[in-house]
């Protein structure tokens, strides 16, 4: 169990909390109800369903859910916290469900798999859900779905992990596998981190991956003429602003989607990682801008909103994508952004000023956002991820004009998608130098001259982005 949390003992049918007043480090700021009209467990598990069963994405689920009816702030609180919770330890919680179900692994159904992981998530990381509600809730949901004889085995299995608490890792000897369970990552991706930095470094990584990540709002200057400080005043919101970017807030959690202010397109929700290449760009008065990769055009509108006088062309090959980037275009009526139905690597323009690739890639910088990219990406993914971004690359020389700059980035930690590439990049293509981001951004976020960023040194996402100018 986390810190400074007893186990519930069971006295007289109820079980009765015992805290010793301090909190565990991934609990919960406020406190939950467990009743509701709005099904909060209901719609965790429902959701949680589909990310496994369609490769959904849980931020893109949820952010349906929230937009077709205005949740009651604590079950909103609940049913995101669950799934992302449960998508975040998924592999410490998997190992629990092992320790308590003697049967074959294959034979639990995958919906009692995944309520037991969401009833087991609230036992041993949430301490303001009495563990009787997560059990009855559990066992009723399971019982209601999937019969009264699986409903039994929730019962006890979910019981017996009330008395004994989180399963105990000290007989896995191989320190790569016991850190991997501990804190729930893939073991391949512990095992690059531990060879490249060390093991405690693998450890402050992972660890820093399993907190709820900072909120940051970027403001749109085109529209909002005052200070960050003013816009926080107006909203009446905790924030401050980000030492590495004057427009940008980070702010607490809340139902931004349904203010007058999001609404306006005073803001949008960007990571402040993500801003710098807004920067690294440096876009001036008359330049062509070609995002060949834009969706859903937060890097691209943010390039628009800094030089209203500069043409931004924002690209993607999906429809979907690409509709996400007209959306954003029209809230934040940005005139100079061009959305473009288009593939990158197949360049449309010729003679661009600047281009900017933001490349596939396997996400290792946002796990802490995106649990379930943990559990979706392999080790052979990172070659096929990094023939798309040598195909982009190309792609945008064909369309740079001599002299022109060319930004590369990703929201990856991994040096196979980042340095690996541009390194590459650079030996077969002489005709390009690398200039250095500590001329555009904090120099502190950058290394060889090129932005790293990482969750457990600069409490934001893991990012990467590199400037090169064409030559000849």
């Amino acid at each position: 169990m986390s810190a400074g949390r007893q186990a519930p003992a069971f006295r007289d049918g109820v079980f009765m909390r015992m805290f010793d007043g301090t909190r565990p480090e991934t609990g919960m700021n406020s406190p939950l109800k467990t009743q509701s009209r709005f099904d909060a467990r209901e719609k965790a598990v429902s959701i949680l369903i589909r990310v496994d069963e369609s490769d959904a994405w849980a931020d893109v689920l949820l952010d349906n859910c929230f937009r077709k009816e205005p949740w009651p702030p604590q079950d909103r609180a609940l049913t995101t916290e669950l799934v992302y919770g449960v998508l975040r330890w998924r592999a410490r919680l998997q190992h629990a469900i092992r320790t308590l179900y003697h049967g074959r692994w294959g034979n639990i159904p995958q919906g009692v798999r995944i309520a037991l992981e969401a009833g087991l998530y609230q036992i041993f990381y949430l301490d303001r859900i009495p563990a009787y509600a997560a059990v009855n809730e559990t066992v009723k949901w399971v019982t209601r779905h999937h019969g009264s004889r699986w409903g039994g085995r929730v019962n006890a299995m979910m019981r017996a992990a009330v008395r004994r608490g989180l399963p105990e890792l000290q007989t896995i000897k191989c320190p790569v596998q016991r850190l991997a369970l501990k804190e729930s990552h893939p073991e391949w991706l512990v095992r690059r981190w531990s060879d490249q930095y060390g093991i405690q470094r693998a450890e402050s990584i992972c660890r820093a991956n399993n907190q709820r990540p900072p909120l940051f709002i970027r403001i749109n200057s085109r529209i909002w003429k005052d200070s960050a400080v003013d816009l926080i005043v107006r909203m009446g919101i905790e924030g401050t602003v980000s030492g590495y970017l004057q427009e940008f807030i980070r702010a607490d959690s809340g139902p931004w989607f349904h203010t007058d202010e999001f609404k306006q397109g005073i803001f949008s929700f960007q990571d402040v990682s993500a801003g710098l290449v807004a920067h690294l760009m440096d876009v001036r008065p008359g330049d062509s801008v070609w995002d060949m990769t834009a969706a859903p055009g937060g890097k691209a509108a943010h390039m628009a909103e800094l030089c209203p006088d500069a043409l931004i062309a924002a690209s993607d090959r999906s429809r979907s994508r690409f509709e996400k980037i007209v959306e954003n275009q029209n809230r934040l009526r940005l005139t100079n952004l061009v959305p473009i139905l288009a593939d990158g690597r197949q360049a449309p323009f010729k003679s661009v000023d600047k281009v900017l690739i933001d490349a596939p890639c396997s996400g290792s910088g946002v796990l802490r956002r995106r649990g379930e990219l943990r559990w979706r990406k392999r080790p052979e993914h990172l070659l096929e991820l990094a023939a798309i971004q040598h195909e982009l690359l190309n792609a945008a020389d064909q369309a740079l004009r001599k002299g022109g700059i060319l930004i590369y980035s990703t929201c990856s930690v991994l040096p196979e998608e980042n340095g690996n590439v541009i390194d590459d990049f650079l030996k077969s293509h002489p005709s390009y130098i690398q200039e250095d981001a500590a001329r555009f951004v904090d120099p502190s976020l950058v290394n060889s001259g090129r932005i790293e960023t990482w969750p457990d040194l600069h409490d934001c996402d893991g990012s990467f982005a590199v400037r090169m100018r064409k030559i000849s």
